[in-house]
């Protein structure tokens, strides 16, 4: 019995799969984002929010400052 050339297939199609990402499709309405108004301490070290590559921002803020997300 011959195994390898269905298994070079299987391999070959697997591959191609990978190659083309899922679509993907953004949640309908807007979410309410903003960059924090106080600041920001990592370790006992405050960052700049402005200098950042991928800043922080507050999502869902309520009494208790505690939601944060880094932006990517």
């Amino acid at each position: 019995m011959n195994w390898k050339k269905p298994l070079a297939w299987l391999a070959l199609c697997s591959m191609l799969l990978l190659c083309f990402p899922a679509a993907t499709q953004a949640a309908a309405g807007g979410k309410k984002v903003r960059l924090p108004d106080f600041p920001v301490l990592i370790n006992g070290q405050t960052l700049d929010n402005s200098k950042l590559k991928y800043p922080f921002f507050v999502y869902k803020d309520n009494a208790v400052r505690r939601k944060y997300f880094m932006a990517d």
